[in-house]
């Protein structure tokens, strides 16, 4: 059966549905535009909009308020190539459009997309995308951010890391970040650094095909290809399906990145505006680890790698135990937009998030010294081999990870206007689970190749014949949230005001199966997050905005379980369960939605209490992260964005710039070498990974045929100690991009060849903090004991890449 008789006979089961629920007739076309009000998408959440009516203030001409089309030459440019946008929101919203991404890398993740935007600090690990980047906004981490795509939330909290996974570049129609806010009715609770919003593109109305081809330094290949059905028969139903491979060797040191990914849309349009939509994300790669330098390993050596070849049993380091095997994710989500009468709308998108795989790691242990959570245990650390091992001989064995995380939820509203007054009511709920199994497995002491950890017939076996497994326990929350929305709309639509209150109950707990562990831990809470925003027009081209929230962040829920070493018994996570955190956030700002300038300038004020830093680490071998409080920090600092519609039709200039004071609150709490309880003086002092300056710029080109750009941005330096006692120098990064379009020919419709240099300079400098420390030099605490200091670790910049992409459109 084709995909058009496939999405026909789907078709015939929707349609019906919706006839049911008095929506309407399938339209014979495409989509009218509805009547009644539709969510607005500007920045990715769903704040309803009035209807349409007459206001004193005229707009600005410009094609959905977001692009500049120059007729005359046949191509679409957007004002400050792509980087910058009219907007009409009561927050800081910073966006990037179809037209900068599809001129990217083709392998870019979300996060790199953003790099240029004002306060974004994008770290990242390859030059490729493929894995994904470290960010930081505001002085804030990737923990600290939600992640929306289309209505449903795609990471939780913790899971950051997956950002690479999310979407393919070809299938985002726009990337958006609210730095430091979020809207009442995301699903999200942690966004005290902001939400960032991926809206995936929709099926062409039209069938056609796309076809990339990417080849480039480190043996990057990559080959995209997508399908759009068009509108099938006269339903109003469209679907799209994509398919991509890809794989780059490791820019430094041993080791390939791999990743498959499929993206998949069904929508169905009625003609009084309703909508309905059934998209889906998969994805499995096959990623190594990168070793992150200290300060004296940087100057030194300029950076440490895992080992290329096998050193013997005490060789954990060897690349081949330093990478995961095959890792799934996906996500499944149906939003829908149902305008029930043309003043009533409901929206509603239920989702699920699915990851599982395994990986190995490297722990060299004695027989006789093997240890379950606390208590030692009797294993025959030989059993790999067939044989008996001695007291005292020791074993390279793989302490790897695995386990499948589920998430589900819904979030649904309902959405009521009446004259100048919208009210929204909403309910969001979410569930997560995380069943943790971490085997210890056999390795090949001769070779240092590790078993395949998907089959438990590789496992260790304690003396019982039942798996050894070093972690055991499984993690759980559930969210209820319940949220109300108005929005007053005054004085012709010059004044908007917005106010929301959502109260959200989080249960979480861990069921722990080592000895030794708090067999069930578990806590309830009740956090309310309200907001308050206002926007008010003096003209056309001249806005002033405030916004005011409360934001709630939960810990990392593998922070909590208490873990034991493998090859000692003592605790090594869990002991203090750290707290969650809260922040009140207020920001106040200026637009101009000028002809030919766009620009925007935010101030920001951040209070946080029980801030969570994420301690990037290895645990058995294996890279993981652990969250501990550090007490408030006080943030403060301003955005400025300022790019221009196209100058004589062709030059697009973007110009960014930040500043940022953020500072701790108090003293942290520690422990002396004394064993004492001790504090170290950090009150006052900047927080660490908060450049005080972040400035870019970028000037693209397009006449219709030939296309470039060039982005450059500085980051300055950061503190990677909570002592202010080491940093790290800023630092400047740059792009440049050549691209061609030939003339359309037969089906072809306009193919591009495009090469993107990245690092031009090959300057392998430190562009971030990977890990923390509390003081990198001994200090003495406040109550005089001696406090010894560790070093941290830096992200470093990948050299200098060159990819060339072919692009094929087929009509």
């Amino acid at each position: 059966m084709g995909l058009k008789s496939t999405l026909f006979v789907s078709s015939a089961f929707v349609i019906p549905l919706f006839s049911l629920l008095g929506i309407g007739k399938a339209e014979a076309a495409r989509p009218h535009h509805a009547t009644a009000a539709k969510a607005a998408t500007s920045a990715g959440s769903t704040q309803p909009k009035a209807p349409a009516r007459k206001t004193g203030v005229k707009s600005v001409k410009s094609t959905n308020a977001e692009e500049i089309r120059v007729t005359a030459a046949h191509l679409r440019i957007s004002s400050g190539g792509g980087m910058i946008q009219r907007r009409d929101d009561t927050r800081s919203v910073q966006s990037v459009s179809a037209d900068y991404i599809a001129k990217q890398n083709p392998t870019s993740n979300v996060v790199g997309l953003l790099a240029m935007m004002p306060s974004v600090n994008s770290m990242s690990q390859d030059p490729t995308g493929i894995l994904s980047n470290g960010i930081m906004v505001r002085g804030l981490t990737v923990d600290d951010m939600g992640w929306v795509l289309d209505g449903a939330p795609t990471l939780s909290p913790g899971a950051g890391r997956f950002q690479a996974e999310m979407l393919d570049s070809e299938n985002m129609d726009r990337v958006s970040i609210t730095p430091g806010s979020s809207s009442t009715d995301d699903p999200v609770t942690s966004a005290t650094g902001g939400v960032i919003y991926t809206k995936m593109k929709d099926p062409t109305s039209k069938a056609r095909a796309q076809v990339d081809f990417t080849y480039g330094t480190f043996n990057t290949y990559r080959g995209f290809v997508r399908l759009d059905s068009g509108e099938i028969g006269h339903s109003g139903v469209k679907a799209f399906v994509s398919y991509s491979n890809a794989s780059t060797d490791f820019w430094r040191g041993p080791g390939i990145a791999k990743k498959q990914h499929v993206d998949f849309k069904l929508l169905k349009s009625f003609n009084n505006g309703s909508t309905i939509a059934l998209e889906s994300v998969f994805n499995n790669n096959k990623n190594g680890y990168y070793y992150y330098p200290t300060q004296e390993e940087w100057r030194q050596y300029r950076w440490v790698n895992p080992s290329a070849t096998y050193g013997g049993i005490h060789d954990g380091s060897y690349y081949k135990l330093n990478q995961t095997s095959l890792f799934y994710s996906g996500t499944v989500l149906a939003p829908a937009h149902v305008v029930l009468t043309p003043h009533l709308t409901w929206d509603t998108t239920p989702y699920f998030w699915y990851g599982f795989g395994w990986g190995p790691g490297g722990t060299t242990m004695t027989q006789g010294q093997t240890y379950l959570g606390n208590q030692r245990v009797d294993v025959n650390l030989a059993q790999g081999t067939g044989g008996v091992a001695q007291n005292g001989q020791q074993y390279l064995a793989s302490t790897g990870f695995g386990g499948p995380t589920y998430i589900g939820g819904i979030n649904s509203k309902l959405a009521w206007t009446h004259g100048h007054n919208t009210l929204t009511v909403g309910y969001w709920y979410e569930n997560y689970n995380l069943r943790e199994k971490d085997p210890v497995g056999f390795i090949n002491q001769e070779t240092g190749d590790p078993a395949d950890l998907s089959h438990a017939y590789n496992y260790y076996r304690l003396p019982n014949g039942k798996p050894y497994y070093y972690d055991n326990y499984s993690l759980r929350y559930q969210i209820n949230a319940p949220y109300v929305m108005d929005t007053l709309r005054l004085l012709k639509d010059r004044l908007v005001i917005n106010a929301g209150f959502k109260d959200v109950m989080v249960t979480r707990g861990v069921d722990n199966y080592v000895p030794g562990a708090t067999p069930h831990m578990g806590i309830s809470e009740n956090i309310p997050l309200p907001s308050l925003g206002a926007r008010y027009n003096f003209d056309r081209a001249n806005q002033i905005y405030i916004n005011a929230e409360g934001d709630y962040r939960q810990p990392f829920m593998g922070s909590t379980a208490q873990q034991y070493s493998v090859t000692t018994g003592a605790m090594t996570t869990g002991a203090n369960s750290p707290k969650s955190q809260y922040a009140i956030k207020e920001e106040i700002g200026y637009r101009y939605n000028g002809e030919k300038i766009i620009a925007s300038i935010s101030f920001f004020n951040m209070n946080m209490t029980n801030r969570l830093l994420t301690l990037n680490t290895y645990q058995e071998g294996v890279q993981v992260q652990r969250e501990f409080n550090a007490g408030g920090q006080t943030s403060r600092g301003v955005d400025i964005q300022v790019g221009t519609a196209p100058l004589w039709k062709r030059f697009t200039p973007y110009v960014t710039f930040a500043y940022l004071d953020a500072r701790q609150d108090n003293n942290l709490q520690t422990v002396n070498s004394a064993g004492q309880t001790d504090y170290l003086r950090t009150a006052g002092k900047t927080q660490i990974a908060s450049p005080h300056y972040q400035a870019g710029l970028g000037l693209s080109y397009d006449d219709g045929t030939f296309f470039g750009s060039v982005n450059i941005k500085y980051i300055g330096s950061q503190y990677s100690t909570l002592m202010n006692d080491e940093k790290m120098p800023g630092y400047v990064t740059n792009s440049v991009i050549l691209g061609y379009r030939l003339p359309k020919f037969v089906m072809f419709n306009r193919p591009s060849i495009q090469v993107n240099l990245n690092n031009i300079s090959n300057s392998t400098q430190r562009t971030g903090v990977y890990s923390y420390s509390d003081n990198a030099r001994t200090t003495r605490g406040v109550f005089g004991g001696t406090i010894s200091g560790s070093s941290p670790t830096y992200y470093v910049e990948p050299g200098f890449s060159a990819l060339m992409t072919v692009r094929v459109p087929i009509e």
